[in-house]
């Protein structure tokens, strides 16, 4: 059965993969066999099929090599051993699911304050992310998480334009047009709010 998957398949991996998807198939349907042919004939049947298909499909995918090692060599002591043993996946995941929990009793807390106090603890995380969204700090999933809920908040698409605004305005000002008493009352009124 090998020698005739290998005909059709590009290696004697896939080859070795076909005579065992043939033999699923068989089993499988093993109670559906009729009768009409020898069961040596269904089976070489099945296997031809199988054979053919797979061929021509690993025939249209060219494997691409990696241009690099998956992990960097540097990772590794003189023994081949970790020099730092990657973190183990279920710890990972199970803080990511906590996270994630966390996560929506905060929204909840959040739902539970009065609509003034829950809109001044918005608008703080709202303010950081604009600023660091305007100046291009936001690494690329952030950046395409708060575009993302910019498409459905008006709020905080009107807060980002207000805040491009300001920019634009402000940054034709010369620091000669300040006086000293306006520079003041501005760093003043600045500083007050930032304590709010």
């Amino acid at each position: 059965m090998l020698r005739l998957a290998a005909s059709f398949a590009p290696s004697h991996a896939v080859a070795e993969e076909v005579v065992q998807d043939t033999w699923l198939a068989v089993l499988r349907g093993l109670d559906g066999f009729e009768g009409r042919s020898s069961l040596k004939s269904w089976l070489f049947r099945i296997l031809v099929n199988r054979a053919r298909t797979t061929g021509t499909r690993e025939h249209r995918s060219v494997p691409v090599a990696d241009p690099e090692p998956a992990v960097d060599p540097a990772r590794f002591g003189a023994s081949g051993a970790w020099a730092d043993p990657p973190e183990h996946w279920i710890e990972a995941a199970e803080r990511r699911v906590e996270a994630g929990k966390l996560a929506g009793r905060i929204r909840a807390w959040l739902d539970e304050l009065p609509a003034r106090q829950r809109e001044v603890v918005l608008l703080r995380d709202v303010e950081e992310l604009v600023t660091d969204y305007l100046e291009g700090a936001l690494s690329r999933p952030a950046r395409r998480r708060f575009e993302a809920h910019l498409a459905g908040c008006p709020h905080c698409t009107e807060y980002l334009a207000q805040m491009r605004e300001t920019i634009r305005l402000t940054g034709r000002l010369v620091p000669e047009d300040l006086t000293p008493q306006m520079r003041d009352e501005f760093v003043e009124l600045y500083l007050r709010w930032r304590s709010e």
